[in-house]
């Protein structure tokens, strides 16, 4: 059970990354006209997957954890990390470019965004069929 609610998690993460790299992919004109290079927005994409799969597995093993604090600062430090490297990437790119688009960057925000509203989703569908709440 607790596999199939990992890897329940796991796949719809996975899912949204696949659907906005397919929106990614094929709106380039659109984003183009916005001012937003699809490069960076799809890099963006990808880091931010990786981060919340990693939270992702620390989350359901904190709930594993007989300390009820364990969660806490799982969450915390996820949010933490997931800040400091989305930070660390947007000043790598900043430095590393030789035009920097701050419309990419924006929107990568808003995948952040959007990625932690799904994390938070599937953080609360767990919390529900943990046996600590029962």
């Amino acid at each position: 059970m607790k596999n199939n609610v990992l890897s329940r998690g796991v796949v719809f993460i996975i899912a949204v990354f696949l659907l906005l790299s397919m929106a990614i992919e094929l709106l380039p004109g659109f984003l183009h006209d916005l001012n937003i290079d699809s490069k960076v927005l799809s890099g963006g994409n990808k880091l931010l997957v990786i981060i919340s799969v990693i939270s992702y597995w620390l989350y359901t093993r904190s709930l594993r954890n007989p300390n009820p604090n364990a969660f806490i600062r799982a969450v915390y430090g996820s949010m933490l990390v997931k800040m400091l490297v989305f930070l660390l990437a947007t000043f790598i790119y900043i430095k590393l470019a030789t035009s920097v688009s701050k419309n990419a960057i924006i929107a990568c925000l808003v995948l952040y965004g959007l990625y932690t509203i799904v994390e938070v989703a599937i953080i609360t569908q767990l919390l529900k069929k943990s046996p600590k709440n029962a």
